[in-house]
């Protein structure tokens, strides 16, 4: 099985992307920069499109309803997950800071 992922590596390799997939942009998350700068002006405005808004954002952006779907709610999960590192983050500190408090205190 190996050799078929070694060998399926060499053909990606070997042949441009499909012009579909690729306009000579860079590409992130597998979209083209300009859908994407779209993707995110948007939800910087409103994380939960409607279904007519997403059909609205479709049509610009040359993405599917679901590939436009599927953006919003990974880019959500994306932001909570960082949210939830940033609060742990932020209670270790204060937890370190707790302790380093109490035993400057016992001195």
């Amino acid at each position: 099985s190996s050799g078929i992922n070694a060998e399926y590596g060499r053909l990606r390799k070997k042949f441009p992307f499909p012009p579909t997939i690729w306009d000579g942009d860079n590409t992130s998350y597998c979209f083209k920069d300009r859908s994407r700068s779209y993707l995110v002006d948007f939800y910087l405005t409103n994380k939960y499109p409607t279904p007519a808004e997403k059909k609205d954002i479709s049509a610009r952006s040359g993405l599917s309803v679901t590939q436009v779907s599927n953006w919003f709610k990974n880019r959500r999960q994306r932001d909570r997950m960082t949210q939830k590192q940033v609060v742990q983050a932020v209670q270790a500190i204060k937890s370190e800071n707790g302790q380093f408090k109490l035993s400057h205190d016992v001195r």
